[in-house]
């Protein structure tokens, strides 16, 4: 995918495959079945849980991504996510460390 703005590759969208009317109980599940936005019937991979970050108050879980193809082995997304409106983002830390 590219950005038509500057012609950049954009990162794919992904998002959790059961998406419930209660996002705050997903932080409960360690792994979440994963679906490429575009397909969101399709299973492509899995959100692991790796830890949780406080933002804007309020605990939010952090995870990574990472892909499966059929008849190999998958890819671990590079960085950690957030669930954001139903999708998983980039997570930025507010402070870094020099």
């Amino acid at each position: 995918m590219m950005n038509r703005e500057n012609n950049l590759p954009t990162q794919p969208l992904y998002v959790p495959v059961t998406i419930t009317t209660h996002l705050q109980y997903s932080p409960l599940k360690r792994t979440i079945p994963l679906a490429a936005f575009h397909s969101p019937d399709r299973i492509c991979g899995k959100a692991f849980r790796v830890g949780y970050v406080l933002g804007t108050g309020e605990k939010q879980a952090l995870y990574r991504l990472r892909l499966s193809h059929v008849g190999r082995t998958g890819a671990t997304l590079p960085g950690f996510f957030l669930i954001v409106d139903g999708v998983f983002v980039p997570y930025v830390s507010s402070t870094s460390v020099m």
